[in-house]
């Protein structure tokens, strides 16, 4: 695992979500910068958001839209 950055990994996955979802599909991501960085294999988010949003996108079969979106959350400690 590394230390990523989720806003930057997912802003750069954005050509790659736009060719492999097609034109029926619209994309929004709200990932904002400043989030706290995460401890993950950077390589297995990115596969597990690309199969996320083709799943979705294969259940749409007539377009529709997808959203990414991210945010820090506080776990309380014991949870």
């Amino acid at each position: 695992p590394n230390a990523v950055d989720p806003a930057m990994l997912v802003a750069g996955m954005t050509e790659l979500i736009d060719r492999s979802l097609g034109p029926t599909i619209a994309i929004a991501m709200d990932v904002p910068a400043g989030l706290p960085t995460i401890l993950i294999d950077p390589t297995q988010l990115e596969l597990a958001i690309l199969n996320l949003c083709v799943n979705a996108r294969d259940a749409m079969p007539d377009g529709g839209a997808i959203r990414i979106e991210g945010c820090a959350e506080q776990v309380a400690a014991g949870e």
